[in-house]
Formats: structure tokens, sequence, C-alpha cells
């Protein structure tokens, strides 16, 4: 994943949050968690939103909530569901 393409996946995201809450506006490296500016249900909206605008699927073993703890580290699992995906294991 490119840097362009890192902060499209991160600019995404935040217009995303910022639709649920105004407020929300996290830097690429602002722990969304640990600050309590996302909870886990609005976690479970943004995977289907993800999995929707990248034609990827998160599975059992992607509800580690340090895949999202950041935009930067959502950026990074979209990019590893793609690179699985093209590899056909996605």
């Amino acid at each position: 994943m490119t840097d362009a393409e890192e902060e499209a996946v991160c600019q995404a995201v935040g217009t995303f949050l910022a639709q649920h809450d105004p407020a929300l506006r996290p830097a690429p490296d602002d722990e969304l968690f640990t600050s309590g500016l996302v909870n886990s249900l609005l976690v479970v909206e943004l995977m289907v939103f993800l999995e929707g605008r990248y034609a990827i699927r998160f599975g059992v073993d992607d509800l580690d909530l340090g895949n999202f703890a950041t935009l930067r580290r959502i950026a990074r699992a979209v990019n590893e569901k793609q690179a699985a995906v093209r590899a056909g294991r996605g």
C-alpha cells in the first residue's frame, strides 16, 4: 500500500466516523478506543463499511480491536485483506 493509498483509507474512515459524530476527527495515529472516541459497537459498523467499500471480508480472527486501534492500523488491515483477496485467500 502506498502512502497515498493509506492516506485515502484514513480519510475514508475519518469521514465515516464524522458521519456518526461530527466531533470525531482523529489523526491517523490517535488511539480510537483508549481515548473513548470509538466503542465496540461502532467498530462493527465500521467493519461493515470497510467490507462494502473495499470488497473485503473480516472474519472472527480479525475481531482483534488492535486492528482498529488507529486510522493507520485500520488502513493496514484493509491492505492485508486486499492482498489476501488478490492472492485468492480472501
